[in-house]
């Protein structure tokens, strides 16, 4: 068939079945909008029509407008890109108002908007005087200050951590109440201070710059008090004391000062730091004293502290008492606070690592596996940690070394210095993990999933790192497949991030600027890395999902390409995997809640993944009677979350009902509760809409 009429073909086919979107382009590419005017004009009409109607159509006018250049210039369509317009902060909605000869429908969404727009300013004027009774008036601001702020923010992440910062200003105002000034320094506890710390320091570290310091003004303002107040009868170890339980708020309290207070309680500092939290250059002295046994012991104090291991009270259960939500955060927050235990701990780990390798030459082998069974796990935990410690990528690569010519190493450790040798391009590392790999025993599934989930950096989107993973291990296509598994997942959430971050409009797009994301360039990076890697016919998954997505951004076509591609290459994990898929969009859905309080712009983004699932259904109902009960069960299950876009799929429905009867019919009681869901959706449908109500005519 010649192209012309493939092209007329699709043309013919794109404006029968309504894929409006799909006709438009392809009039574009193939240049042929002046040959085929009616198609053009009629597909115009019909997704103005549709845009104007529902918030779904408008959401992706949107996002399919920015790639088409040849539009209609009715009232109806102007008036759709004055609303973008406003959405994205670049139009008034003095612009929208001016428009003449809309229709009908044009003219009730304007009126819609109009009411919206009267709220959004009010609700804009009523957080920015909220906003500014924080900073004015920070003594008077209580609990109920916050809740309202969150309710304004209504629906997200932020909104949450707003709310639980008020839960512990009641804490901070207590500190300046009568009874607790009248007791001066029996008034207060400094371990309630130190909780507290670390918990506004967790709750507030991922609100954006200009409204944590907002949110943490009434506590700054307290303890600002608490200090004045204290200070005349306070001692310079009380002072120091007090320094070491605030961490996080001490730079608020002191700003330009802060330095200079420092330097003068560090004495004090020191004496109250001894032991675990000494000088780090003080230790490393100490440290060439110690014999070998004391400093695995140091190291195992160090790493009891960090919560590595459980504590008695957590082996017995005593957890069961306290809050564990309220543990956890403190236990993250310890961490997130404490700079010098991770210097500390590699430290500890260089001299040991030293020791050892003196030793391991003399060490029978059934010694020096047992020692690799021991240390490895440690180091692969501890590497986590001590990375932030470290000095740029040198510091890292020599530690790697260290490891790998100390006798501690094992497979997992040979895995990750063959991946960062080559992340690195440094040829010493490389040759040490090879030879290390050549003598350890063969990596396990587990030993790679390790390695693909814990250091996605040195691959993503540098996919070139994984050449010598791939010539190593090139009859081991299970292990490969993880890394690739990755590579796709990595790049999809770039894209989800991407699409919902640039959905934020008017006035939190200005207090959230940080929120506002760029194209992301690494899917192009990785599709460059691959074209390096062509002779690895493992990577080519990799290589098809990227081709389903060709200009990096989500569609509802590029997730069904994807589904087609995925279900010729491997049928029999397929719907598993589209029901994890599901679960794992409605996890990115709630971790990345828009910040205002209108429907969710996320929900668009999921919503095509939804519909993609449907429309593989329906090009693929051969399929489903063969499909196991207990794989298509519980994606129904999820399904049924979106019956506004089930009832859109009649035929899909019909089809699935008559399926799953049939099984009932032969005796498969597990079908039931699924019949009767499809059952009742099929049923709303069939009720007829209501007609509205007559009007008696005047004389």
């Amino acid at each position: 068939m010649s192209k012309k009429k493939r092209v007329r073909r699709d043309i013919e086919k794109f404006h029968r079945s309504g894929r409006y979107w799909d006709l438009l382009r392809l009039l574009e590419s193939e240049d042929a909008v002046s040959d085929h005017g009616r198609e053009h004009r009629e597909a115009w009409q019909a997704l103005t029509r549709q845009a104007v109607k529902q918030s779904s159509a408008f959401e992706r006018f949107c996002v399919e407008i920015e790639s088409l250049k040849k539009r209609p210039g009715d009232p109806d369509f102007r008036l759709l890109i004055l609303l973008k317009g406003f959405v994205e902060n670049r139009t008034t909605k003095e612009e929208i108002f001016l428009l003449k000869g809309l229709t009908p429908g044009a003219e009730k969404l304007r009126s819609n908007f109009a009411s919206f727009a009267s709220h959004s300013m009010q609700q804009d004027s009523t957080l920015k005087n909220l906003l500014e009774k924080f900073i004015r008036e920070p003594g008077k601001i209580t609990r109920r200050y916050y809740e309202q702020l969150a309710e304004i923010l209504h629906g997200n992440l932020i909104s949450e951590n707003v709310s639980r910062l008020g839960q512990y200003i009641p804490s901070a105002r207590r500190l300046n109440q009568k009874g607790a000034v009248s007791r001066g320094w029996n008034g207060f506890r400094l371990t309630d201070l130190k909780r507290l710390d670390q918990r506004m320091s967790l709750l507030s570290k991922d609100l954006p710059p200009a409204l944590q310091d907002i949110v943490l003004h009434p506590f700054v303002h307290n303890l600002a008090i608490l200090c004045r107040r204290m200070a005349p009868q306070t001692s310079s170890q009380q002072g120091a004391r007090f320094v070491q339980s605030i961490p996080f708020f001490f730079p608020r309290l002191a700003g330009e000062r802060s330095a200079e207070i420092k330097s003068k309680l560090l004495p004090d500092l020191e004496e109250w730091s001894a032991g675990m939290d000494r000088n780090p250059s003080t230790l490393q002295e100490e440290l060439k004293g110690l014999e070998l046994e004391a400093k695995v012991s140091l190291l195992a104090r160090l790493r009891m502290r960090r919560g590595d291991r459980p504590s008695r009270a957590e082996m017995f259960g005593f957890s069961d008492f306290f809050d564990e939500e309220d543990d956890d955060e403190m236990e993250r927050g310890e961490r997130v606070n404490s700079a010098h235990p991770a210097k500390t701990v590699l430290m500890v780990h260089r001299s040991i690592l030293g020791d050892i390798s003196l030793r391991t030459p003399t060490l029978p082998p059934r010694e020096k596996r047992e020692l690799v069974r021991v240390m490895e796990p440690i180091l692969c935990t501890d590497l986590n940690f001590v990375i932030d410690a470290m000095e740029g990528s040198g510091e890292f690569v020599s530690f790697l070394g260290t490891i790998l010519g100390s006798g501690c190493a094992g497979t997992r450790m040979g895995l990750l210095g063959l991946l960062a040798g080559a992340h690195f391009r440094d040829r010493d590392l490389h040759k040490r993990a090879e030879k290390l790999l050549d003598q350890a025993t063969e990596p396990t599934i587990d030993d790679v999933r390790w390695l693909a989930n814990e250091w996605i950096e040195l691959y993503y989107p540098s996919a070139r790192s994984l050449r010598p993973l791939l010539k190593r291990y090139a009859d081991r296509r299970e292990l490969l497949l993880l890394f690739v598994k990755h590579l796709c997942h990595e790049v999809e959430n770039e894209l989800v991030e991407f699409a919902a971050g640039t959905q934020l409009p008017g006035f939190l797009a200005n207090l959230f600027g940080k929120f506002r994301h760029e194209k992301p360039k690494n899917p192009g990076i990785l599709r460059r890395e691959l074209a390096e890697l062509d002779d690895y016919d493992v990577l080519n998954l990799a290589r098809l999902f990227l081709g389903c997505y060709p200009e990096d951004r989500l569609t509802t076509e590029g997730h069904l390409c994807w589904f087609n591609t995925l279900h010729s290459a491997h049928p029999e994990g397929f719907w598993s995997y589209v029901l994890d898929d599901l679960r794992r969009y409605q996890a990115m859905q709630e971790r990345s809640q828009p910040l205002w309080s209108r429907k969710s712009m996320f929900g668009g983004i999921q919503n095509e993944k939804v519909e993609a699932v449907l429309l593989f259904m329906k090009e693929h109902m051969d399929v489903l009677p063969t499909v196991p009960i207990d794989a298509l069960g519980p994606l129904l299950d999820e399904l049924l979350k979106y019956p506004q876009i089930l009832t859109r799929q009649h035929r899909l429905l019909i089809h699935l009902n008559n399926l799953f009867l049939e099984r009932l019919d032969a005796g498969d009681e597990a079908t039931l509760p699924l019949v009767d869901k499809i059952k009742k959706i099929l049923l709303s449908l069939a009720k007829p809409a209501k007609k509205a109500p007559k009007t008696r005519k005047k004389r």
